[in-house]
């Protein structure tokens, strides 16, 4: 091996040293991290062990591909080598997700690379949130739609009844992505588009093109990944050159599809009427039923008076309307004049006459 040789391996296992050790693992587990996908072409297109191909790939992954990712790049292409040795590679990473994400998905698919396309001179690793590539020939500027792999990450929540009523919806939501991803500028070939399909489920859609193809063809290799999901099962599509996919948030709704702009509008101005009106009616409802309730337990005759009149129409006063009064031993004694008038005696006492001192009523007081 040339002086040249020793130099790019003792780079690369440097590199391996440095940045395969904050290798996530989980990101490699699809129940965790969603998809990993990869495709290794046939044995025809295949290097050998200590090639300068293979000196080329591995200098393209691990002293190019790796570092770029550290520093937070979401997405770069290279090219090394020359003639039949010459390696092309890019990577990117999905638009909305952030560059600690964007920079453990790339190692993650280095890894896997590595491993899995071990001795071929073409590959391609597919994460939900970044894809991998290198091939010994161009790939930057083409549309290619083989291989791809799709992919249901919503499984038992996508199915055609919860769908169908919304096929129109679903259309219209998902092919509004292709000119707004092929013309996004920031981030580059990146889109989303949400609506709701009840008041407790949305469609979040999402495209995603490789930035180094141009608007036409993103559009292009959007529109045809699309044909792939039109059974509700496949969520997300990996093409070479895009990704389009889609998910559901939140549990459908029992009742369909949700109320007009308008009814909603109309329901809240009910909710407000009902909060304003009802303590009102339960305020004057408590009043009205306890004047009913004085009025039906008034005397009978219309008199509220403590008298009442007898035959002869004089007035009386009504004992159960008097007040009772609390005199002290000292009072009685002044009242009957030291208990000087005996009206009678019973098995109970003695009666006293007596009289009152303010109004002078006559009263018998028992002993």
């Amino acid at each position: 091996m040339s002086v040249v040789g020793q130099m790019q391996g003792l780079i690369i296992a440097i590199t391996l040293l440095l940045y395969l050790p904050t290798y996530d693992a989980s990101i490699t587990d699809d129940n965790n991290k969603g998809p990993q996908y990869r495709h290794c072409p046939p044995t025809s297109f295949s290097y050998s062990s200590g090639s300068t191909f293979e000196e080329s790939l591995n200098h393209t992954l691990f002293t190019r591909i790796l570092p770029d990712a550290a520093l937070r790049i979401t997405y770069s292409k290279f090219t090394n080598g020359t003639g039949i040795n010459q390696v092309f590679a890019l990577y990117f990473c999905r638009g909305d997700v952030d560059v600690d994400t964007c920079h453990q998905c790339i190692q993650a698919a280095v890894q896997v690379i590595v491993e899995k396309c071990k001795f071929k001179k073409q590959g391609i690793v597919w994460y939900e949130f970044c894809t991998l590539r290198y091939a010994n020939h161009t790939i930057f500027s083409l549309d290619e739609e083989i291989p791809f792999k799709t992919y249901n990450n919503n499984t038992g929540l996508v199915s055609d009844p919860i769908l169908e009523p919304h096929r129109e919806l679903f259309t219209s939501t998902m092919t509004n992505l292709f000119s707004k991803a092929a013309y996004n500028k920031n981030p580059l070939g990146f889109a989303t588009n949400e609506t709701s399909l009840s008041a407790s489920q949305k469609l979040r859609g999402f495209a995603q093109c490789s930035p180094y193809i141009s608007s036409n063809l993103c559009e292009n290799c959007l529109s045809d990944a699309y044909s792939q999901m039109r059974q509700w099962d496949i969520t997300i599509v990996f093409y070479p050159s895009c990704n389009l996919g889609f998910h559901l948030i939140g549990s459908p709704s029992p009742t369909g599809p949700p109320s007009s702009p308008k009814q909603n509008s109309l329901s809240e101005h009910h909710k407000v009427l009902l909060q304003v009106l009802l303590p009102i009616v339960v305020f004057f409802s408590i009043v009205g039923t306890f004047w009913f309730w004085r009025w039906r337990c008034r005397p009978s005759g219309g008199t509220n008076n403590a008298t009442e009149a007898t035959e002869d129409g004089t007035e009386i006063e009504d004992p159960s309307r008097l007040q009772l009064a609390r005199f002290t031993y000292s009072q009685i004694k002044d009242m009957t004049s030291d208990f000087n008038r005996m009206l009678g005696e019973g098995g109970y006492g003695i009666v006293y006459y007596g009289r009152l001192s303010d109004n002078h009523r006559e009263v018998a007081v028992k002993k």
